[in-house]
């Protein structure tokens, strides 16, 4: 039969002009995420795991010779599919 549990693994972009900027909410973000589960719009989540991150900087003439700072941070997600 099908599955009763579906498996995904998200990005998510953290942004911002200042390296302390982003390490808070680096750290909000996975704080809001990780070890999470419940029903969120219609979708029930069994948990959500913080797997790992990436750091890069992109420097841009557009902002005043100044940049991004950039976190990736990814998750493995586990749902019940919509057909259960």
């Amino acid at each position: 039969g099908r599955s009763t549990i579906d498996r995904a693994t998200i990005k998510v972009e953290v942004l911002a002009e200042s390296a302390t900027t982003l390490a808070s909410l680096v750290q909000n973000v996975r704080g809001a995420l990780d070890r999470q589960s419940g029903t969120y719009s219609g979708c029930v989540v069994q948990s959500i795991d913080y797997l790992n991150e990436d750091n890069s900087f992109e420097f841009d003439d557009g902002l005043s010779n100044r940049g991004w700072y950039q976190t990736n941070q990814y998750y493995a997600v586990r749902f019940e599919p919509s057909y259960v």
